[in-house]
């Protein structure tokens, strides 16, 4: 100033962190009791790319796989230092039977995922006896038809009174067992 006085001032300019860093999560369940055979994942989508990983088994990716059944918590730390937590429940699937069929030539269920309605289409080489059942994840049989003598078959299953969800299409061809995984969303 005019009589020769000077002032410092110190400021600390910082960033503010978001109040979450906008975390969505996804699973995949395992296929039985003991498996880990699950995975899950994890996108940011607040905060300031790039992101870091710490899941409470160790892993430092956005994706965790190899999980057994249980809750998984991973926290993300953005390039500013802010951080957010998410909980992933990997559940536990049970399948029929995932044999394959000898002679099966052609499979396919479609729509998948399915909203009304799903369609078999399944072809083998030679006659076989066949029935097809519609189960849900813990094993209980919704539906059952059976096709008798076929060497090709096309089913049409309606789903539009079963919630959304997995499902299974277990394929019965002269006692050999396939079963197939389908989703209904609504």
């Amino acid at each position: 100033d005019a009589f020769g006085c000077t002032t410092t001032a110190s400021y600390t300019i910082g960033t503010s962190c978001p109040a979450d860093l906008g975390l969505s999560t996804s699973a995949n369940p395992t296929i039985g009791d003991g498996t880990t055979d699950g995975s899950a994942n994890v996108v940011a989508t607040g905060g300031t790319a790039p992101y870091t990983y710490a899941w409470d088994n160790g892993s430092t990716t956005d994706q965790n796989f190899n999980l057994g059944a249980g809750d998984y918590t991973v926290v993300v730390t953005d390039a500013n230092g802010c951080t957010d937590t998410a909980i992933v429940t990997i559940e536990t699937q049970y399948l029929i039977g995932t044999e394959n069929i000898e002679g099966l030539t052609g499979l396919n269920i479609s729509p998948n995922p399915a909203k009304d309605y799903a369609q078999l289409n399944i072809a083998f080489d030679k006659s076989v006896d066949l029935t097809v059942r519609i189960a849900d994840v813990t094993g209980r049989v919704l539906e059952t038809r059976n096709a008798g003598n076929t060497t090709a078959e096309e089913m049409r299953f309606d789903l539009s009174n079963l919630a959304e969800g997995v499902y299974f299409m277990q394929i019965i061809a002269d006692g050999q067992i396939a079963t197939k995984r389908f989703v209904i969303v609504k």
